[in-house]
């Protein structure tokens, strides 16, 4: 039983580590993309989002999703497969702790650090330079409530999803 959830605790940290460098690749290479969820000062003082940017973030969000999704599925199949049938209930405290670990990133290396503590020149656009929102931290306290209770959900997908093979 502890080599399993040691298992699936490395498989927690390599998924939210995984998580934490997409958002910043992409972040670093389009920040406009992610231009709903920067701070609302940011987004006034920005035009919307342009067609071709519209277009990214939809093709963005299918490696997200199959990321976010689907690494955890997978990896609760791998680990029922190896150390024998999970329980619905393991696979949900296992998906739950999966996607808590990468909210933790989010919140305390994307947020509080690089972008409110550090904030390097990649993650401001342009044009908003010095607006008090990019450290505004209880902003991303509430984003780390939202993913809690997001987290929940996506838990019992993947619950119910790894007891399907």
């Amino acid at each position: 039983m502890a080599n399993q959830w040691g298992m699936a605790l490395t498989h927690a940290v390599i998924y939210a580590a995984g998580y934490g460098l997409l958002v910043m690749g992409t972040l670093a290479a389009r920040p406009r993309v992610y231009l709903q969820d920067y701070p609302r000062d940011v987004q006034d003082a920005l035009p919307p989002k342009t067609k071709g940017e519209k277009r990214a973030a939809a093709r963005l969000s299918i490696p997200f999703f199959l990321y976010t999704i689907g690494i955890p599925i997978a990896s609760t199949i791998w680990l029922s497969a190896t150390y024998g049938p999970w329980s619905f209930g393991v696979r949900f405290v296992y998906a739950y702790v999966m996607f808590t670990m990468a909210n933790l990133c989010d919140l305390v290396i994307l947020d509080l650090i690089i972008f409110s503590g550090i904030t390097p020149r990649f993650v401001v656009i342009p044009g908003t330079e010095g607006l008090p929102g990019y450290k505004d931290m209880a902003r991303h306290l509430l984003g780390f409530a939202k993913g809690s209770a997001v987290a929940l959900v996506g838990a019992l997908l993947v619950a119910f999803c790894g007891g399907l093979l």
